[in-house]
């Protein structure tokens, strides 16, 4: 009770309003008794011989209410004059929404959402239904390889003249794709299948002799070059004294090995039964090792390779979606026993064996993240271990223990690349943390967050001095005769591309006017990488990448064509040799469908991107007509006006009778990227139920773009909504890419035989070629 009555009188001093000050209390901010001295003169005032008065108060309250009176003037007449020009509208109930809304927004903070933050959730999205699967709604982020997928898409609609905000584009029925590209099943049979819960067992199915002996050469020979987990003669050693015989762990880690040595293989042992993937066998022996989560006891060095070997297996395989949670969890070994920091002892097998586990698995763990969009499992400041030591393995061991790891002088090593390797793949982890961040660095007033231009300019910078550090032999002006070396020159050097479009890449996401575009110093750089990357594709003469990075380099390829036609869109330009490099890439795919069926998902992406009404057969379009402009031929095909033998659709293998011969097409090749300010002019396909174009008619108002030297009021959108209709893929549906696409000026090699190029001299400048070399400085 006496509590309750303490709080009680508390709260009544606390709401008693407190007496006015006199103007001379107020004015030496002192305490003023006037309301309680007689006279309401207070004891300051009378010490002081001075009048105690307050008009001061009066007339800053008259001043007061003649302010709010005319507020409330103001409000009547704003009342008035709403309600004049908009008669009947309920301004009491507006303003209760209004204020609903706004505490809605009040609450909801401090989590402001951003541009950014909404553009990450529309790539998640949209990601979700192009690309993968429908019934596994994961989370791509900026970095995600297919990130410049979207502002393709947008950057083509534009120059279709098609309004992307007239409805939801990806939610509509996309062209056929091939099923066995998009389906990753490397198992060849369900009882092989990785979703079937299987027991670990000791007793392992190992290849035979003869066989097991093949594919551990293979695999040094073909893998470990490019990411030296192992060291040869050490587990060469302990396979010749039969140590997979008793050692559990060694033997999982000589399962993956065969695994890996087996996409090498042409031998037919490597498959079952002819299916599947090869080294599946093996591979799914082990796929469900971990240990348990209340084991005590350190991780040895096999458990941390088996988890490195596993991770290149499965992108091998393109099953890299979830991956860079195996080498998150391997890291996590790998600092649980402190091999992450810097060791102090001279250079032994043991402690090489631990670095080159970390470093391999940084470099998967970063090429994984990279492919999802996924931020590294560490940063640049939770490690200070060396680099691996410059040394081949021959020349690990020396009768004199002081000449252990010294390299022959004069003879370059081959792990010269992979140090290098390294260093690019810190100089990218710390791109991904400053450029692909969820939120933006935090600002301070010791330290304010640097803006995007600098952080670019920062990391040209260590990618020039990264170019300076390179070793002789694979640096871009040499040519080794040793083929190791110049493999991995290439390996290299396209990561080096690689890393450059990453750091520009999401400058020239969000330009949609052309002439920023073309003289953006990002798109150029982008350019320049992406020439350099094709380059390089081309020398490889159609040999595929080591299984162990094929996957990842594969994505690489996928963010160098998307982002080209990214550029071809929003500069209006391409040339021969834009279409050549396009046809470089798609042609290095369509040779790895076979062992790497996500290849050709690749392809059909790309040529769906590449696709214009101008290459849609007209007979596959609902209610369309033949064109006028066309006539028979006497040999059945159709020619067109310019005289160019048409293309047909790409042929595939159906269920239905292979006499069914495609619908003919005109061929791309027969022009340039056409002139948008002629566009307008192009003759649409003729439809017997068109659809709605009043969103693009020129009453409704100007679109969200302006296109000079296009009539709206004229022009015909029919052909451009039902080629969007045929490209988007369906809400729910991931992957539904069109069936046979091109672009103007390019025919897919499988569409046709041969090229056709236009005959008339190219236009001036019309490829970024023309502006010269790009300095990544």
């Amino acid at each position: 009770m006496s509590s309750s009555r303490g709080a009680s009188s508390s709260d009544n001093r606390q709401w008693k309003r407190l007496p006015r000050a006199c103007d001379e209390c107020k004015r030496r901010k002192i305490r003023c008794n006037s309301e309680s001295m007689p006279g309401k003169r207070c004891s300051n005032c009378i010490t002081s011989n001075s009048q105690c008065t307050h008009v001061e108060v009066l007339n800053a309250l008259g001043s007061a209410r003649g302010y709010v009176l005319k507020l409330e003037k103001r409000v009547k007449s704003l009342e008035s004059l709403c309600s004049h020009l908009q008669p009947g509208i309920d301004i009491d109930q507006k303003l209760e929404e209004l204020e609903r809304t706004e505490l809605d927004r009040v609450s909801e903070e401090p989590a402001k959402s951003t541009d950014e933050d909404f553009a990450i959730a529309a790539l998640s999205d949209g990601m979700h239904r192009l690309v993968f699967s429908p019934h596994q709604k994961r989370f791509y982020g900026k970095a995600c390889c297919f990130s410049a997928l979207i502002p393709t898409l947008v950057q083509k609609r534009r120059y279709l003249f098609y309004n992307p905000s007239a409805e939801p584009w990806l939610d509509r029925p996309a062209t056929e794709r091939r099923m066995e590209m998009w389906e990753i099943k490397p198992w060849p049979n369900e009882e092989l299948s990785i979703h079937r819960a299987r027991p670990i067992s000791a007793q392992y199915d190992m290849p035979s002799d003869d066989l097991l002996q093949s594919l551990v050469t293979l695999y040094f020979n073909e893998e470990n070059t490019y990411l030296p987990l192992l060291h040869r003669l050490t587990f060469e050693a302990d396979l010749k004294g039969n140590k997979h015989r008793y050692d559990s762990q060694f033997a999982a880690t000589v399962l993956l090995v065969c695994a890996l040595g087996a996409a090498s293989s042409d031998d037919p042992r490597v498959y079952v039964d002819g299916k599947g993937f090869p080294g599946w066998r093996w591979f799914i022996q082990i796929a469900g090792y971990c240990r348990l989560l209340a084991d005590p006891t350190l991780p040895s060095i096999y458990e941390v390779q088996i988890h490195a070997l596993a991770t290149m297996y499965l992108l091998s395989c393109g099953m890299w979606r979830g991956v860079y949670l195996r080498t998150q969890m391997a890291l996590k070994l790998v600092q649980d026993v402190g091999a992450h920091t810097r060791q102090s002892q001279r250079p032994n097998a043991h402690t090489e064996l631990w670095k080159r586990a970390f470093w391999v698995l940084l470099c998967l763990d970063v090429h994984a993240s990279a492919c999802g969009g996924t931020q590294p499992s560490l940063t640049y400041e939770d490690f200070d271990i060396d680099y691996p030591v410059d040394c081949d393995d021959e020349y690990w061991d020396h009768p004199d223990e002081f000449q252990n790891f010294q390299q022959p002088v004069g003879k370059p090593s081959r792990m010269g690349y992979f140090i290098s390797l390294c260093k690019l793949v810190v100089i990218k982890m710390g791109m991904h943390r400053a450029l692909y961040t969820v939120r933006r660095p935090m600002k301070t007033k010791m330290a304010p967050a640097p803006s995007q231009d600098d952080i670019s300019a920062t990391h040209d910078e260590q990618l020039a001095l990264w170019q300076r550090e390179i070793p002789p032999n694979l640096r871009d002006d040499s040519t080794p005769e040793d083929p190791v070396f110049a493999r991995q020159k290439s390996v290299l050097l396209y990561m080096f591309h690689n890393v450059r479009l990453f750091a520009h890449q999401p400058h020239i996401f969000d330009i949609l006017d052309t002439e920023k575009m073309r003289q953006s110093r990002s798109a150029m750089v982008c350019q320049s990488a992406i020439d350099a990357a094709a380059q390089i594709i081309a020398s490889l003469g159609g040999r595929p990448w080591p299984s162990s990075i094929g996957f990842p380099y594969l994505a690489y390829e996928t963010m160098f064509v998307i982002a080209h036609i990214l550029l071809m869109y929003g500069t209006k330009r391409a040339t021969r040799q834009d279409m050549e490099k396009i046809e470089t890439y798609l042609s290095a795919w369509r040779r790895m469908e076979k062992r790497l069926p996500l290849a050709g998902a690749e392809v059909d992406i790309a040529e769906s991107l590449l696709l214009t009404p101008e290459d849609i057969p007209q007979k596959s379009l609902p209610g369309s007509r033949a064109s006028p402009s066309s006539q028979a031929s006497p040999s059945g095909t159709t020619v067109s006006e310019s005289g160019v033998l048409p293309t047909s659709s790409r042929s595939r293998k159906r269920k239905s009778a292979s006499s069914k011969q495609p619908a003919q097409r005109r061929s791309p090749t027969s022009r340039g990227l056409p002139d948008i300010a002629s566009t307008s002019t192009l003759v649409p396909p003729s439809f017997d139920d068109p659809f709605d174009t009043s969103l693009f008619d020129a009453q409704s108002g100007p679109p969200w773009y302006e296109m000079p030297g296009v009539d709206l009021a004229t022009a015909d959108f029919a052909w451009a909504n039902t080629l969007i209709e045929r490209l988007d893929p369906p809400q729910g549906s991931f992957g539904e890419i069109g069936q046979s696409s091109n672009f103007p000026g390019y025919t897919p090699s499988h569409l046709h035989q041969g090229y056709h190029y236009p005959q008339q001299a190219p236009h001036p400048a019309q490829s970024f070629d023309d502006w010269g070399p790009i300095d990544p400085r």
